[in-house]
């Protein structure tokens, strides 16, 4: 009995011995699997729903940018000198009306205003014509269209300020001392040419200068000298015989030494019109009143003959001069005596 029980006892021992062995080469023979890394496997991250949620902190908000100036440009380093004249920076455009070139700011009054470039007609915007019937004529029919007209027919350096002028309720006088003028155009002394008192005449002109100064300091005062009449014409015409062009050249004279003496501006008005020593005949319907073809030239002229700037008088000598003589007519063509008309005609 305990041989049989030691015989199965065997048996098992050696049918578990095979069964591991068999366990063991089928182990072997199998290919090896994928290596799992020990421990739990891992788990997807998900969100923890039951903790509260993450907020991240809001970001902090970009400053503003801080506004720059564009830096300083360099300067570009100035040239060296060149041996050239320089270029004059350009003007402004403006036009011709507004900024004429007028004649060199003259300095010597014993001579007549020379030439210029002509200036338009907008110059005359801010001048007076102050005058008798020939500057009335001059302002109807030469088409200026600028100015103010201050005349009164028969107007004399006496009456300035007992005349009424032309259009108006104030004298003469009272119109020119009023306004406000940048020039003003003297045309005087034909009416005074009856009464031949030449020392009044320049006195009587120069007191007129001097009062235009004293209410226009800073106004170009003109003063211009007799335009010729037509002898022949003037004659027929019925003006009295002081009306000639002698006494016209005497006048001229006195006129010229006022401008002389109060230092203004000199027009000569006879050079640009005599013609063998009087006016054309057919420049004027009467032989003294222009006509409008000669009132044009005579506007033209004005235009080419501007000062720069007011004159400003220097003072006068200590020493008085002597008044000059007029200069003697030549023989054929000798002074008229002073008129003795008891009557003048007013022009």
């Amino acid at each position: 009995m305990s041989t049989r029980l030691l015989a199965l006892a065997a048996a098992l021992i050696l049918l578990c011995s095979g069964c591991a062995t068999s366990t063991q080469q089928v182990s072997l023979s199998t290919p090896p699997e994928q290596s799992v890394p020990e421990g739990p496997p891992p788990q997807q991250s998900s969100p923890d729903l039951s903790a509260p949620p993450q907020v991240s902190a809001p970001a902090e908000p970009a400053p503003d940018p801080v506004p720059t100036t564009d830096p300083e440009p360099t300067p570009d380093p100035e040239p060296a000198p060149v041996d050239s004249v320089p270029v004059a920076p350009t003007e402004p455009s403006v036009p011709a009306s507004q900024f004429p070139t007028f004649a060199p700011a003259i300095t010597d009054f014993s001579v007549p205003v020379p030439e210029s470039q002509a200036v338009s007609i907008d110059y005359f915007a801010d001048a007076a014509f102050v005058g008798d019937s020939r500057t009335e004529g001059f302002w109807l029919y030469s088409g200026i269209k600028q100015g103010t007209l201050i005349s009164a027919t028969g107007l004399t350096v006496f009456t300035l300020d007992t005349k009424t002028a032309f259009n108006s309720s104030q004298t003469v006088l009272q119109a020119l001392s009023s306004g406000e003028f940048g020039k003003i155009y003297l045309s005087l002394g034909i009416n005074e040419m009856g009464y031949m008192d030449a020392e009044a005449f320049v006195a009587a002109y120069c007191d007129l200068i001097d009062t235009i100064r004293a209410a226009h300091p800073n106004t170009i005062i003109y003063i211009q000298n007799l335009v010729p009449v037509n002898n022949s014409k003037a004659r027929s015409s019925g003006y009295q015989g002081h009306v000639n062009c002698d006494r016209i050249r005497l006048y001229n004279e006195l006129i010229a030494q006022v401008a002389r003496d109060k230092q203004v501006p000199l027009l000569d008005l006879y050079s640009a019109f005599a013609v063998d020593g009087q006016l054309p005949a057919d420049a004027s319907r009467d032989g003294v009143h222009l006509l409008p073809a000669a009132c044009k030239k005579q506007l033209t002229y004005l235009t080419t003959h501007t000062v720069g700037q007011a004159p400003q008088p220097t003072p006068a000598p200590t020493t008085p001069q002597p008044t000059p003589e007029p200069a003697p007519e030549s023989a054929d063509a000798p002074v008229p005596e002073p008129s003795t008309e008891t009557e003048v005609a007013e022009l």
